[in-house]
């Protein structure tokens, strides 16, 4: 999922304003990495992957076609889901 931290875009938090940052992923969808700020990674921008899941922190973790993993997390990373 995508938007602020705690923030559902279309169910923002009474007061506050939810943005949404980039598509919301699903299990099984495709993404693409656009950008990541983890510096222990060493997947780079286009890298492609699967969706296998989406846990209570709204962090989206993504086998990655290269067989790493890495956990999207809305607000410091940026990806799109694609067909």
């Amino acid at each position: 999922m995508t938007g602020d931290i705690g923030c559902v875009p279309g169910h923002p938090h009474p007061g506050e304003s939810c943005v949404a940052i980039g598509p919301v992923a699903r299990v099984g969808e495709r993404v693409r990495l656009a950008e990541t700020t983890d510096p222990h990674t060493d997947l780079r921008p286009g890298a492609t992957g699967t969706v296998v899941a989406v846990d209570d922190a709204d962090t989206v973790h993504v086998l990655w076609d290269s067989g790493q993993t890495l956990g999207l997390i809305a607000g410091e990373d940026r990806w799109e889901v694609f067909a």
